[in-house]
């Protein structure tokens, strides 16, 4: 029985483990490299609603569940927001 308890313990966890989606980065535009980022600065200005609508949906798909991805640039040493797809 503690066999059993045990298997189905590292079952859940795999199993939750395995539903997680990886998602899309912020890009970060530096001369000609372009470097992803897993930080998203937008989110910091905590907006009341998503800045874009996609549809009935409030994301494009389960990779993007903040709704955008941002391109940055840093042109002179200042920071950019290029687009929002």
């Amino acid at each position: 029985m503690r066999h059993f308890v045990r298997l189905i313990i590292l079952i859940l966890i795999n199993i939750r483990i395995c539903s997680a989606t990886q998602q899309i980065p912020d890009l970060l535009l530096i001369g000609k490299d372009t470097f992803y980022l897993y930080s998203f600065p937008l989110n910091d200005l905590n907006l009341n609603k998503a800045p874009f609508n996609y549809g009935g949906y409030s994301f494009p798909h389960t990779g993007c569940w903040r709704g955008y991805q941002a391109i940055w640039e840093i042109k002179e040493n200042k920071l950019f927001l290029v687009s929002c797809q």
